[in-house]
């Protein structure tokens, strides 16, 4: 990774660390401020945020993951029937010249 992406992922992390405390510290201001059914709720909302996004990540996971397996079945499955068709030729030709030194072929030279 060059130095210049390095550098641009630390400025971005910052960027987004600085952002999220002035959230929680702007949260955590009108938490303050706020009743306690208000505190509830909000931390109702908190927890019920983190379960569906939680749940999601692992939808996306699980989706990507089974994916993934089918095309390596899908890969597998093309490369050996292209090996297989590559094969039939000289197999094909193996197997005259075995019959050719076993004699039981006697082609003319003219085929040969």
């Amino acid at each position: 990774m060059s130095r210049l992406k390095h550098h641009l992922i630390k400025i971005l992390a910052a960027v987004g660390l600085a952002v999220f405390a002035i959230i929680v510290f702007v949260f955590l201001a009108y938490l303050k401020k706020s009743n306690p059914g208000e505190i509830a709720g909000a931390l109702g909302n908190i927890i019920g945020g983190t379960i569906g996004a939680l749940g999601a990540a692992a939808a996306v996971y699980f989706m990507l993951r089974v994916q993934r397996e089918e095309e390596t079945e899908k890969t597998s499955a093309a490369i050996l029937r292209e090996v297989t068709e590559l094969c039939k030729g000289p197999i094909g030709q193996l197997t005259a010249c075995a019959m050719i030194q076993s004699g039981q072929i006697r082609p003319p030279k003219s085929e040969l």
